[in-house]
C-alpha cells in the first residue's frame, strides 16, 4: 500500500515537472551550460557498472539535454531541471558535483545500487521539489543542511542503510511545502522529533523499520492533512495519544511491532471514518475490540494479532464490505458457548475477505457452521490452538480459494472430509489428525527403499498418501539427536507464518507416538520431483548429459532462491533467518522451480534486531565466519551462505572441495579470478554452452547488428555478486533486497545474447 500510494504521488509530481520543464529540441541549441554538463559527466564517472547501458547516450555526439534520464528547461536553455534514472540497476555513488545542477527541480535515483553517503552539496539545490533516493544502499546520515530545500515537497530516502537521528534541519521544510516524508527501512535512531507536529503540510509520514525509541508524540495529532502514518517496527513504547485517533484524514495507520500499550478508543470508527488499513499487531494493547470499527466503512485490512485483546469479537464487522484481511490471532478473545460464533455469520457478508486469522485465542464450542459460508476468495484461514470441537464439515470444500488452513491444537474429531479435495489451491493443511500409522503406511513402514535424504536432525522418506495417491516427502525427526525437538518447533512455527512460491510447502505435521509408545514427530512436505540442487550441481558424467543444467537454469534457480530469502528477511514479521542455506536444502519441482526448505535452524528476529540466538549445528563451508566466533544468527549470515551458493553455481565446486586448503577458500578462489581469469574457474559442464553463445555475440558485433554484452562480462558480474555477498566481514556484505534486480538484469542480458 505504501509503495502504491507513493508511486501515484510521484507520478503526479513527475507529470507536472515534465509539463513545466519541457525539453527543447536539441538541434535548436546554440550554446550549453558547461557547469551542468560537467556535473552530469561527474555523475557518469561515479557509475562503476551500467549493465543496461543507460550511460551510453551520455557522450559528445548528443547534447547533454538529450541524454537518457535528463530533462532541461525551455526557459533557461541548457539548464538541467530533472534527473530521472530510477530502476536501472546502476552501481556506484553520488558525486558532490550533483550540487552544481542548480536548476534541478526533481531527482529520482531510486531502485539502483548506489552506495556511499548522500553528498552534502545536495543541500545547495534550493529549487528542488522532489528527491527520491529510495531502495539503494546509501550509508551515513541524512543531510544536515536541508534548510536550503525551501521548495521541497517530497523527500524519500527509504530502504537504505542510513543512520543517526532525524535531522532538525527538516523542520524548515516541514513548515513550508513538504507533504511527503518517507524515511522507513533504515537504521535511524533517537526519538520522533516534536517539530514534526508543526509540519502542517504533511500528507504522508513513514518512519517504519528503524530503531527509533520513546513515545508517539501527541503533536502529530495536529497534522490535519495527514493521510498515511507508519511508525511500525521500531522500539516505541507508551500509550498512543488520543490526538492520533482523532486525525479524521487518516487512511493508513500502522503502529505494529513496537511496545505500545493501552486500549483502542471505543469511538475509533467514528473519529477515523476514512481509515482503510489499521495495523497494531505485536504490541501490548488490551481491552475489547471497539464495536465502532464497523463505522469505518472503507476498512480493508485489520491487523490486531499478538496483543492482549480480550472479550467478544464485534458482531457487526460484516458491515465492512471492503474487508480483505482480519487478523485477530494470538490474543485472549472468546465467544459465548452456544452462540455459533455470531461474528463469523456476520463476516459471510464480506465478499472480498481473503485472510482470516482467529488462531491462539479462547474460542470454544462446536465447529461454527458459518465458516463454510465465508467468501470463496478466502485464501488463508486459521482457527488453530483454540477449544473448538466436533467434525470438520463437508462444506469446507465450498472455500475453493483456500491455500492455507490451520486447524491444529483443537478438539476436532473424525476424519478430514473428502470434500477438501475440491480445494485445488490448498498447499498447507495444519491438522493433528495425521497419526503415525498413516505415515508409516504411506512410506512402506519407513522403508530404506523410500529413503531419499538424511539431514542433521532426521531422515526424509518418499511417500504416497490418500485415496488419490498424492506424492509427499515425510521428514521424520530423530528425537535422540540433541536439538531435534527444538528444530521441529522452529520449523513448524516458521512455516505457519510464511507463504511464498519459492519456499517449500508443508502439507501437514504429526506429533504422535509410534507403535512402541515412543514420541514421534514428522513434517509432511509437497514432493519435489527433481530432487535438490546439490544433486544437479554435482551429478556424475552420465547424469550431466541427461540433465543439462545449463546457465539459464542456474540463473533462474538463484533468482528464485534470492526471492525466497528476501521475503523471509523483509516481508515477514518478525523477520526470519533461514540459518542453513545450501544446495541440498534447495529443492526443485517438476518445472525446475526452486523451493527453499529445511527450516529446522530458523531463527526469528524480534522487533528491529538483526540477530538472534544461534544453534550449534550448521554446514561447514556455508557458515558465515562470525558464527565460528560465537556470533548470533543474522540476516548477514544468510547473505554469506547465498554468496557461497552463487560461487558454487558458477564454479561447480563445493566450498569443501579438496583444492581449498592452506588458507584458500571458494571466496578467495573466485575473487582472484576477477576479472581477467573468470573463464578459468567456470564449471566445465557450462563452458561449451557459454562459448557457443559467445560466438553468436561475436557474429552479431561483426555484422553490426547490435551491441551485446559478452559472456565474459556477464560471468564477471555474476561472480562479483557472489564475492560481494560472501565477504568475511558482515558489515561489508550487501543485503538480500539488493540482489534480485541485479540477477534479473544478468538474466535479461544473457537471454538477449541468445536471441
Amino acid at each position: 500500500m505504501k509503495k502504491t500510494s507513493f508511486l501515484l504521488q510521484f507520478s503526479t509530481v513527475l507529470s507536472l515537472l515534465l509539463l513545466s520543464f519541457q525539453s527543447y529540441p536539441v538541434t535548436a541549441l546554440s550554446s550549453t551550460n558547461e557547469t551542468d554538463k560537467l556535473a552530469l559527466l561527474a555523475i557518469k564517472g561515479r557509475i562503476t557498472q551500467d549493465i543496461h547501458g543507460i550511460m551510453n547516450s551520455w557522450n559528445e555526439s548528443l547534447h547533454f539535454c538529450g541524454w537518457m534520464g535528463v530533462t532541461c528547461s525551455r526557459r533557461h536553455k541548457g539548464r538541467v531541471t530533472l534527473l530521472s534514472l530510477e530502476k536501472h540497476g546502476l552501481i556506484g555513488s553520488i558525486p558532490p558535483q550533483i550540487g552544481n545542477l542548480s536548476f534541478l527541480r526533481g531527482i529520482n535515483l531510486a531502485q539502483n545500487f548506489l552506495h556511499g553517503q548522500i553528498p552534502q552539496e545536495l543541500g545547495r539545490l534550493s529549487r528542488l521539489r522532489f528527491l527520491n533516493l529510495s531502495n539503494n544502499v546509501l550509508q551515513g546520515e541524512i543531510l544536515g543542511n536541508l534548510s536550503f530545500f525551501s521548495n521541497l515537497e517530497v523527500l524519500n530516502v527509504s530502504y537504505n542503510m542510513l543512520v543517526g537521528k532525524i535531522p532538525n534541519s527538516l523542520e524548515t521544510l516541514g513548515m513550508k511545502r513538504l507533504n511527503t516524508l518517507l524515511l522507513g527501512s533504515n537504521k535511524l535512531t533517537g526519538t520522533i522529533p516534536k517539530w514534526l507536529g508543526r509540519a502542517s503540510s504533511l500528507v504522508q509520514l513513514s518512519l517504519t523499520s528503524n530503531r527509533l525509541h520513546g513515545s508517539i508524540l501527541g503533536e502529530l495529532g495536529k497534522l490535519l492533512n495527514l493521510s498515511i502514518l507508519r511508525v511500525s517496527a521500531n522500539n516505541l513504547f507508551g500509550v498512543v495519544p488520543l490526538a492520533i485517533y482523532n486525525l479524521s484524514s487518516l487512511i493508513i495507520l500502522s503502529l505494529a511491532v513496537n511496545q505500545l500499550h493501552g486500549q483502542i478508543p471505543n469511538d475509533i470508527g467514528l473519529t477515523l471514518p476514512n481509515l482503510q488499513v489499521f495495523f497494531c499487531r505485536t504490541n501490548y494493547f488490551i481491552g475489547w475490540l471497539p464495536v465502532s470499527l464497523s463505522n469505518a466503512s472503507q476498512l480493508k485490512k485489520i491487523g490486531f494479532e499478538s496483543n492482549n485483546f480480550s472479550g467478544l469479537v464485534p458482531p457487526n464487522l460484516g458491515r465492512l464490505s471492503a474487508l480483505e484481511v482480519l487478523a485477530l490471532g494470538e490474543n485472549q478473545l472468546e465467544n459465548i458457548e452456544g452462540d455459533d460464533f455470531n461474528f463469523l455469520a456476520s463476516l459471510t457478508n464480506c465478499s472480498k475477505l481473503f485472510a482470516l486469522d482467529l488462531g491462539v485465542n479462547r474460542f470454544k464450542g462446536h465447529w461454527p457452521t458459518s465458516i463454510v459460508n465465508l467468501s470463496s476468495k478466502l485464501k488463508y484461514l486459521s482457527i488453530e490452538d483454540n477449544q473448538i470441537s466436533g467434525r470438520v464439515p463437508d462444506g469446507i470444500g465450498n472455500l475453493i480459494g483456500l491455500a492455507g488452513l490451520a486447524l491444529q491444537q483443537n478438539f476436532l474429531t473424525g476424519e478430514i472430509p473428502n470434500s477438501i479435495g475440491r480445494l485445488e489451491k490448498l498447499n498447507e493443511l495444519w491438522s493433528s489428525d495425521n497419526q503415525f500409522s498413516e505415515l508409516s503406511q504411506a512410506t512402506n513402514n519407513f522403508s530404506s527403499a523410500n529413503l531419499i535424504g538424511e539431514g542433521s536432525f532426521g531422515s526424509v522418506y518418499k511417500g504416497i498418501m490418500g485415496e488419490h495417491g498424492m506424492l509427499v516427502a515425510v521428514k521424520v525427526l530423530n528425537l535422540k539427536q540433541k536439538g531435534a525437538s527444538k528444530s521441529f518447533v522452529a520449523e513448524c512455527e516458521a512455516m505457519r507464518n510464511i507463504h511464498h512460491q519459492n519456499l517449500i510447502k508443508v502439507l501437514t505435521v504429526c506429533s504422535s507416538i509410534d507403535f512402541k509408545g515412543v514420541d514421534f514427530k514428522a513434517i509432511v512436505y509437497e514432493f519435489m520431483q527433481n530432487g535438490n540442487l546439490d544433486e544437479w550441481l554435482h551429478s556424475t558424467e552420465v547424469q550431466v548429459g541427461v540433465r543439462n543444467f545449463n546457465f539459464i537454469k542456474r540463473l533462474n534457480v538463484v533468482i528464485e532462491v534470492a526471492h525466497a530469502i528476501e521475503y523471509l528477511h523483509y516481508h515477514c514479521q518478525p523477520a526470519i533467518v533461514h540459518g542453513d542455506l545450501k544446495p541440498s536444502n534447495i529443492l526443485l519441482d517438476h518445472e525446475m522451480v526452486a523451493h527453499v526448505g529445511d527450516f529446522g535452524l530458523t531463527r526469528f528476529l524480534i522487533s528491529s534486531k538483526k540477530t538472534s540466538s544461534l544453534g550449534t549445528i550448521r554446514t561447514i563451508g556455508y557458515v558465515a565466519p562470525e558464527y565460528g566466533t560465537g556470533g548470533k544468527a543474522s540476516m548477514a549470515g544468510d547473505v554469506f551462505s547465498f554468496g557461497i551458493l552463487l560461487l558454487e553455481m558458477i564454479t561447480g565446486k563445493r566450498p569443501t572441495d579438496a583444492i581449498f586448503k592452506d588458507g584458500l577458500n571458494l571466496h578467495q578462489f573466485a575473487k582472484l579470478a576477477l576479472s581477467e581469469r573468470v573463464m578459468d574457474i567456470v564449471d566445465p559442464s557450462l563452458l561449451q554452452e557459454l562459448r557457443s553463445t559467445d560466438e553468436n555475440i561475436g557474429d552479431a558485433r561483426r555484422n553490426k547488428r547490435e551491441r551485446r554484452v559478452s559472456i565474459k562480462e556477464i560471468l564477471i558480474t555474476f561472480a562479483r555478486i557472489g564475492v560481494l555477498y560472501s565477504m568475511d566481514s558482515s558489515n561489508d556484505r550487501m543485503e538480500m533486497k539488493d540482489v534480485v534486480v541485479e540477477l534479473c538484469i544478468i538474466r535479461d542480458k544473457f537471454l538477449g545474447n541468445r536471441s
